[in-house]
């Protein structure tokens, strides 16, 4: 049997670790919204070519794989692995394509 103390060392502990991946999880949301940024910005700005094929396979790629952390990290969190891929999908959809197009509005509007 464990004592009183024992048992809130455990569920202290346990939020602890809770809260180091909560914050994670967000840190890999920013990566995501960071590359998306940059994405949007190098689109933007350089001339029409072949660069534009280049620029977006690369970047639909670096978001793939800065999405799989994020599904990862709801996992470890507790939430159901179709919920979590589901939520990882949401905010692919928010940051990308969203944020995206709204980013690049704002560059055609300013510029």
């Amino acid at each position: 049997m464990q004592s009183d103390s024992e048992r809130q060392e455990l569920i202290d502990s346990n939020r602890l670790i809770s809260g180091l991946y909560q914050q994670h999880l967000i840190g890999m949301v920013i990566v995501l919204a960071v590359g998306t940024f940059f994405w949007g910005l190098l689109s933007f700005f350089l001339p029409d070519g072949w660069w534009h094929l280049v620029i977006n396979i690369g970047a639909f790629l670096f978001t793939i794989a800065a999405c799989a952390p994020i599904k990862n990290m709801l996992v470890i969190l507790g939430v159901p692995g179709w919920l979590a891929f589901l939520g990882t999908m949401i905010i692919w959809v928010v940051v990308v394509l969203v944020g995206r197009s709204i980013e690049m509005a704002i560059l055609d509007s300013v510029l």
